[in-house]
């Protein structure tokens, strides 16, 4: 089984090494974040996550990929998932964020993420917005 890494995870993962580089080189976390604003633009991390890094780093931590939180690991974004959800999307394309999670037993947000990070190049994104805004008034 191999695991599908998001885009926002490998950009998280490209800072995390930009940071231990510029922090190894004894850089401070203000112009760590000032390059990677001039490098990312909006893209770029904020300052409080560039600066809570490189103490990570001066405390002995070597990964650089985000520590997994404690509780029910994510098991709603998978290929069978995405595949249903898209399926419904195709279907009715002004169907709501909420309906589908309650059609697939997921929550908002793992649709969310799906149709973000895994249907957004199939260009699928869009379709689901007006439905956001319907839930959120409802």
């Amino acid at each position: 089984m191999s695991v599908s890494v998001s885009p926002m995870e490998n950009l998280k993962f490209e800072f995390h090494a930009v940071i231990k580089f510029h922090c190894k080189e004894g850089c401070a976390a203000k112009e760590i974040h000032d390059r990677l604003c001039v490098m990312y633009g909006d893209s770029a991390p904020s300052y409080t996550t560039v600066t809570r890094w490189p103490n990570e780093f001066r405390r002995g931590r070597e990964s650089l990929e985000v520590d997994l939180r404690s509780g029910r690991p994510s098991d709603a974004v998978n290929p069978s998932v995405i595949a249903a959800v898209e399926k419904l999307i195709r279907d009715d394309r002004r169907i709501k964020v909420l309906e589908i999670a309650r059609t697939v037993q997921i929550s908002r947000g793992s649709v969310e993420t799906i149709i973000h990070d895994h249907l957004n190049s199939e260009g699928v994104e869009g379709v689901c917005k007006m439905g956001a805004e319907e839930s959120d008034r409802s």
